[in-house]
């Protein structure tokens, strides 16, 4: 998903399917989430390709979602929060937990 949140860095809407589990894209309307089936796909394309509102629109909603929550310094903070609380914990990391 590293390519999909770079091209929502540069306010591109995404086309996504499933496997990339990354239903934010259509829970915050910065793209669709399409079954990989040819002519569903043919249809969001065309349809964005004649919409350039809903491009636009999808597109700054993609780069808002990257900035809210995709950052470097929001990545390293949630990290660190994560680090803490595994430390914080009696026992700190079990091997379950890996």
């Amino acid at each position: 998903t590293v390519a999909v949140k770079e091209a929502m860095a540069c306010r591109l809407p995404v086309l996504i399917t499933p496997a990339c589990h990354f239903s934010e894209v259509e829970e915050t309307g910065a793209g669709m989430v399409l079954t990989p089936d040819v002519q569903e796909w043919q249809r969001a394309l065309v349809s964005l390709y004649n919409d350039e509102v809903v491009r636009s629109q999808m597109g700054n909603k993609a780069r808002a979602l990257v900035l809210e929550r995709y950052t470097w310094h929001k990545v390293v903070h949630k990290l660190i929060n994560e680090y803490r609380s595994i430390a914080a914990r009696p026992h700190g990391l079990k091997q379950r937990d890996v």
